[in-house]
């Protein structure tokens, strides 16, 4: 059977006011944070479970917005394993296992603080991981 799908979000204590991330398509998930000064976060950790008996593998995976080149010099993502290895294409997820992905993200402090924006920063992000079946391929 095949059952691979996001479960268990746990937002990081200090993390900035935000929408509750949202699971859509089983390993979609969705939030919006308000981000108003610098070194504010919002982080969490969700968990990819495969529940069910058929080994999977990572198709892609995808984090929208991309950010301009402006954007990327005061606000950073990142989307993880919870040890902070990269998540790459064709990552194995055995059936019965459970890998935790780490989400931050984060208003940068800046010395320069003409790279700030003027008004609040307020970011829909979404993260896409599809899964499709594997064949005891190695992590």
């Amino acid at each position: 059977s095949w059952n691979v799908h996001f479960a268990n979000v746990q937002v990081t204590t200090g993390s900035v006011s935000a929408t509750a991330p949202t699971i859509t398509d089983n390993t979609q998930l969705s939030f919006s944070a308000n981000l108003a000064n610098p070194g504010d976060f919002y982080e969490f950790t969700v968990d990819v479970v495969n529940e069910g008996t058929l080994d999977a593998k990572l198709d892609g995976i995808t984090i929208l917005p991309v950010l301009t080149e402006a954007q990327s010099k005061y606000f950073n993502y990142t989307v993880t394993y919870e040890n902070g290895e990269e998540i790459k294409v064709n990552d194995a997820l055995d059936a019965g296992k459970t890998e935790t992905i780490h989400v931050r993200a984060e208003y940068i402090v800046q010395t320069d603080t003409s790279l700030y924006p003027t008004e609040d920063i307020n970011i829909d992000f979404e993260v896409d991981m599809p899964y499709i079946q594997g064949n005891g391929n190695p992590v």
